[in-house]
């Protein structure tokens, strides 16, 4: 909620920031996300693609929290 807010305020949800922002910011948050993915299958497919590693790695991006 907090990070919402300073969002607002730096004008970030209102779209005041030049677009070069919002392509970065689209840029650097799918190649994270890709190479945390990536990992999570590489690890996947290293064990056979066993429900129990797949469960883990798969759902890895969504249990972590800054």
């Amino acid at each position: 909620m907090i990070a919402g807010m300073g969002l607002y305020k730096i004008g970030f949800l209102s779209a005041r920031l030049p677009s070069g922002v919002y392509l970065g910011t689209a840029v650097g948050g799918y190649a994270i996300s890709m190479t945390i993915v990536l990992v999570g299958i590489q690890h996947s497919r290293q064990f056979g693609f066993s429900d129990a590693i797949t469960t883990i790695y798969m759902f890895l991006p969504y249990g972590i929290y800054l």
